[in-house]
């Protein structure tokens, strides 16, 4: 009978905690190491934000993070930014490695020359048609895959553009 009561206790736990997740919670603990973790994988970005809320995601057995007051400067440059989101790999959070599989950003209007070199070293194919676009302002969401850097994803609008259409 009291292995019973044991068994029982331990999954309402796991319950809760299962559940705990599913809906969410904030946190500040994250911070440091997933600051880190995207200030190494992209060179010249600084990053900061208040609070994360984590939540799980059974689909890919992963994390979704929402960083909450985003803001990024790539190169020393400001990038408006609205969201920010993550996908992390569950057993990486458990083994501490944090391995990003994926980072969404909405961008709200930003200088083109902020925003392109950004874009341009995430994704080098990206890089020649980044090029032509010289000025302006660019909103819109940039999918980055870590996973594999070539599904990287850019969509957005372009106000008071210049493009070189012609070499």
């Amino acid at each position: 009978m009291r292995i019973i009561n044991i068994f029982s206790l331990i999954f309402f736990l796991i319950f809760l905690i299962f559940l705990f997740l599913l809906n969410g919670f904030e946190t500040k603990v994250l911070n440091t190491a997933i600051k880190q973790k995207i200030e190494t994988k992209i060179n010249g970005v600084a990053i900061n934000f208040k609070d994360i809320n984590v939540s799980l995601n059974l689909k890919s057995l992963g994390i979704n993070l929402q960083f909450n007051k985003p803001e990024i400067q790539f190169n020393k440059k400001k990038i408006e930014i609205i969201k920010i989101a993550a996908d992390i790999d569950l057993i990486s959070i458990i083994t501490r490695q944090y391995l990003i599989r994926s980072i969404n950003l909405d961008v709200e209007e930003t200088l083109v020359s902020n925003i392109s070199p950004l874009i341009a070293q995430l994704n080098p194919q990206i890089n020649e048609v980044a090029k032509k676009f010289l000025d302006g302002l660019v909103s819109g969401s940039i999918n980055i895959n870590f996973e594999n850097l070539k599904d990287t994803k850019v969509q957005g609008v372009l106000k008071n553009g210049t493009i070189q259409l012609l070499n």
